[in-house]
């Protein structure tokens, strides 16, 4: 399966260069650069988007190139820069964080954009008649078909309220019948957030990367340069 990263624009992506390393714990096709590649990348294949709107905006068009390219395997592993495969796996494994209500409870004292895109992502998925949604917005890869993908955004572009963010992972998770089982968010917000050593992902935030243990603890992880880099 090949592998399919959203990147930001800028060169200075430290964590990207990591999360490529990490690609070593997984068998996998061709890595897809979509949006921007940074002037240090190698050996992928770039499929440029212009990032010119907010983050979800971005990121749901870049998931349709994704999806519409005949470079990308039918079957593909989607990727954040701030993913690390910790562990070697044959396979990625379907995970989920478990009901969107459950979750949106922790979320509602914050009352973010983001809350209201999965209260929104929660509405609309529902009005497809799925019964119960789960929630995907795990900080962990995920295996997406394209064909499924284009014909979820076609619908969702189609029909769709408008939703200020759309929670793309959960609205797939949903339609197709993604299942897995139910596990934390892996993702540390803070500097001196706690993670557990033996998971098998990670996943950090950009402003705790140089400072943080959990970002001490990836780049001892992941020493040796990939194929990926100059």
């Amino acid at each position: 399966m090949d592998i399919v990263y959203f990147v930001r624009e800028g060169d200075d992506n430290e964590e990207l260069r990591y999360s490529l390393r990490s690609l070593v714990n997984i068998p996998h096709g061709t890595v897809h650069i979509v949006g921007y590649k940074p002037c240090w990348v190698k050996n992928v294949n770039h499929i440029p988007v212009e990032q010119t709107g907010i983050k979800n905006t971005n990121t749901t068009r870049n998931l349709y190139v994704a999806a519409e390219s005949e470079e990308v395997s039918d079957n593909f592993i989607l990727m954040n820069d701030d993913f690390f495969i910790m562990k070697p796996i044959e396979e990625i494994p379907n995970l989920n964080r478990g009901y969107i209500v459950d979750v949106a409870e922790y979320y509602q004292q914050f009352n973010s954009p983001y809350f209201k895109g999965m209260v929104e992502t929660h509405n609309y998925i529902l009005s497809l008649g799925y019964k119960s949604p789960l929630s995907y917005e795990l900080h962990v890869p995920m295996v997406m078909n394209k064909y499924n993908v284009v014909d979820m955004l076609d619908q969702y572009y189609f029909d769709a309220p408008e939703v200020s963010i759309l929670h793309k992972r959960s609205l797939y998770g949903n339609m197709f019948n993604y299942g897995g089982e139910t596990i934390k968010d892996v993702k540390v917000y803070k500097v001196d957030g706690s993670f557990d050593e033996d998971s098998t992902f990670l996943s950090t935030q950009d402003n705790i990367w140089d400072d943080s243990e959990i970002g001490r603890f990836i780049r001892t992880k992941f020493t040796e340069k990939s194929q990926y880099e100059e």
